[in-house]
């Protein structure tokens, strides 16, 4: 089973976005092997739950998710569980790798490991519905892409 982990700054908007659509077109693949999808985020506010933008969105889009789910801390244990780690930024990307400095073999930017011009997806958190609809788009672009690469091994 390959266990994929979404990274960005509060989990409360791009990495459960991420965790969402990505499971949402796994319902429709055959990949040939298991792959488990979760989020978390590098300062997270205890008790916090997904940005009403996101719920909207995902409503919008007719996809499943925990909408109650709390926002989750990245710590040692899911850093220690992921066969893959994927950022939302580039500086995300260098916090995770400094503070689990074993993970740098498995943390990457998203948006360049699945084969695009490398680029930060930006934080929509408290922008407009037409930022959050931005990040969604770019995420699922990241994520075609991540699928073929998964598909074709």
């Amino acid at each position: 089973m390959l266990k994929i982990l979404f990274v960005c700054t509060g989990n409360t908007c791009r990495s459960p976005l991420a965790e969402a659509l990505l499971q949402q077109e796994l319902k429709n693949k055959e990949l040939g092997f298991k792959l488990q999808v979760s989020s978390a985020g590098l300062v997270v506010c205890a008790g916090e739950r997904i940005a009403e933008n996101v719920v909207k969105l995902l409503q919008e889009e007719q996809i499943e998710h925990d909408f109650q789910r709390h926002a989750k801390q990245l710590d040692q244990e899911l850093i220690k569980d992921a066969d893959l780690i994927l950022t939302m930024t580039a500086d995300q990307l260098q916090q995770v790798a400094l503070c689990f400095p074993e993970s740098s073999s498995r943390v990457y930017l998203l948006t360049a490991y699945s084969g695009l011009e490398p680029f930060d997806i930006e934080d929509p958190y408290g922008k407009s519905p037409e930022k959050y609809h931005q990040a969604m788009e770019e995420i699922r672009l990241a994520l075609k892409n991540l699928i073929t690469k998964l598909e074709e091994g």
